[in-house]
């Protein structure tokens, strides 16, 4: 394959990674081995840089079921740089953006998974039962967790967007802070 038609290609792929067509930002392998061919992993290498050169990354996120199937795998883009509060702001309220922190900072201490009941009424401390109801279907809308069966899990997009380590060491160390603080 030429290097122009590799370049047109990659372009292709980059502009269509960028658009939104369904709920979830990206694409499946298998949208863009339909767009660019066979070898659309190949051409992907050159999508990857070129995401460096704008300052982001492309993610790969296997399917639950067929880890291995990258045609079954979701593409996404994610920004180099941590977001800050302002970008932030207008896509998720604050109550949202703590109740996914304690969502994840729970299931990442306790395992994969944690039933519902105990998510919610370790949220009920803080929230009305009504607004965690909300705030569960959103962020299982936004792909942040998945509901299944009565428990509650780590949903694709926190895998992608949330620094495990970060997460845990920033509430750690707000707790030490507060333990040391005199009452």
């Amino acid at each position: 394959m030429e290097e122009e038609e590799l370049k047109g290609k990659a372009k292709k792929l980059f502009s269509y990674l960028l658009v939104q067509r369904h709920s979830q930002p990206g694409c499946k392998g298998w949208e863009l081995k339909r767009l660019a061919g066979k070898n659309y992993q190949e051409i992907l290498k050159i999508v990857s840089i070129m995401a460096d050169e704008a300052n982001l990354k492309l993610v790969v996120v296997p399917d639950e079921e067929q880890k291995d199937d990258m045609d079954k795998a979701r593409y996404v883009f994610v920004s180099k740089d941590a977001i800050g509060e302002k970008e932030g702001i207008g896509w998720m309220r604050i109550e949202e953006a703590a109740s996914l922190a304690i969502i994840l900072s729970q299931l990442y201490v306790k395992g994969t998974m944690e039933s519902k009941k105990a998510i919610e009424s370790l949220l009920l401390e803080k929230l009305p039962g009504w607004r965690i109801k909300q705030i569960i279907a959103k962020l299982t809308r936004l792909g942040y967790i998945e509901e299944d069966a009565g428990y509650i899990k780590i949903g694709w997009r926190s895998k992608v967007e949330v620094d495990r380590d970060e997460l845990l060491t920033s509430i750690l160390s707000k707790a030490g802070k507060e333990a040391s603080q005199p009452s």
